[in-house]
């Protein structure tokens, strides 16, 4: 442990206040400068001419690492904190916004004089550097930062049940669906209850490069719009969540239970006595729902090209976190389901051209200017073969004209706020 000496000088200011020392101890202080008082650890100044004053910390940890000595000059708003370590001569605690220094006591330089050395050796703070460069915006601050990928969450207004969906992480191909209960990967009994992947493919599968993209409908309902070209086959991409049996409406929206969902959430603060008691209705608003919330994608692939070109599907395969492999269950090629053999239950459902999906892997001969529609329907929770029949009726294209309405019915009862950048705009 040392003892430092320290001089803090303003200019432009009457400060007033105290010093504290945190991880060390004060050491008695004087005004060596201005119309100023000390008491015990508290000055206080008449005029705003040159203030300064001096003191000691006794007991300081100067090293590097963990607990260093810390001084806090309080000072009404222009209160501000600093390491006794980082004082130098060389490299002053420097404020301009407070119009405040600190050196070591033996550096008897003025402000103005620091102030001057500072400038003279050319240097910028941040403010100034910033207030020196062009206008910034948005599509150029994204130019310089690191292109970061990140899944795109589909689900219901109110309600925890939703979808985590994302091109392949690593082979740059769609897709994979996660159904998530918020913060939770859904566990299914058929996968000793863990949480699960349901993957499809689009096109060839991986290769040297990629070419995709993918962006919410109008910049901003959740409604995901994705591309993926490979030759002159397009592949474009809708996916959106609706519900299992009734129309998409506000008034046929039931969310979920705010009790149920909140054990569900990241960091939630309830006992195992408190989980308990809620057992019966997270049961109820997780795996006894009577209607399931049900994600829609379609895959139209278009033929950009003067001769007949192969489009590649591959219908949805399950499997748990940390497994890789499909389920026992075969694909059943009459009514395009995709399902567990241990309890039949369907987690899938594939169309190829509005009939069920022939096979798992299919591969269609696309005319020039011709296209090919592969449609999956993927219940957040898998469903007797009874409901799943059912559920292979839908109309997508109806199903989508539902999910427009309700979006947009939710931003027409809401305030509209309008910035310039038009990012920015559909984040908001």
């Amino acid at each position: 442990m040392q003892t430092a000496s320290l001089a803090i000088e303003w200019q432009n200011d009457i400060p007033g206040g105290r010093i504290e020392v945190i991880n060390g101890a004060f050491g008695g202080g004087t005004v060596i400068a201005g119309k100023g008082t000390w008491k015990k650890d508290q000055f206080q100044f008449a005029g705003n001419s040159r203030c300064r004053i001096q003191f000691t910390v006794t007991g300081a940890n100067l090293a590097p690492g963990p607990n260093p000595t810390r001084v806090t000059v309080h000072n009404g708003a222009r209160t501000f904190t600093f390491f006794v370590r980082d004082v130098n001569s060389d490299h002053p605690v420097f404020t301009e916004l407070y119009g405040v220094m600190v050196v070591p006591a033996a550096d008897g330089r003025s402000f103005s004089e620091v102030a001057a050395a500072i400038q003279a050796r050319g240097g910028q703070t941040i403010q100034q550097r910033i207030d020196h460069e062009p206008e910034e915006s948005y599509e150029n601050a994204c130019a310089g930062n690191r292109n970061q990928k990140c899944p795109t969450w589909l689900g219901l207004s109110r309600d925890m049940r939703f979808f985590e969906v994302n091109d392949d992480d690593h082979l740059e191909y769609w897709g994979t669906v996660r159904p998530r209960f918020h913060s939770v990967m859904r566990p299914l009994p058929e996968l000793e209850n863990k949480g699960y992947h349901v993957n499809f493919v689009v096109g060839k599968g991986s290769a040297c490069r990629h070419d995709m993209t993918r962006r919410l409908e109008e910049g901003c309902l959740p409604i995901l719009q994705a591309t993926q070209r490979e030759d002159e086959v397009t592949y474009n991409l809708t996916m959106f969540a609706t519900l299992e049996k009734s129309r998409l409406t506000i008034e046929n929206l039931r969310g979920t239970e705010w009790e149920a969902c909140y054990p569900h959430t990241g960091g939630h603060m309830l006992k195992p006595e408190e989980q308990e008691k809620l057992k019966d209705l997270v049961k109820q608003e997780t795996t006894d729902c009577d209607e399931e919330v049900v994600l829609c994608i379609r895959v139209t692939a278009v033929n950009s090209g003067a001769a007949p070109y192969y489009a590649w599907f591959k219908t949805p395969f399950c499997h748990a976190i940390g497994v890789w492999g499909h389920t026992d269950a075969p694909y059943d090629t009459v009514r395009g389901f995709s399902s567990f053999a241990s309890s039949g239950r369907v987690y899938a459902v594939s169309r190829l051209n509005g009939k069920p999906a022939p096979s798992e892997e299919i591969a269609v001969l696309i005319q020039p200017g011709a296209t090919a529609t592969f449609e999956m329907l993927i219940p957040h929770q898998p469903l007797p073969k009874a409901r799943a029949s059912k559920l292979a009726k839908a109309n997508v294209e109806s199903l989508l004209a539902d999910a427009r309405e309700f979006w947009k019915s939710k931003l027409r009862a809401g305030a509209t706020i309008s910035v310039s950048e038009a990012a920015i705009d559909e984040r908001i």
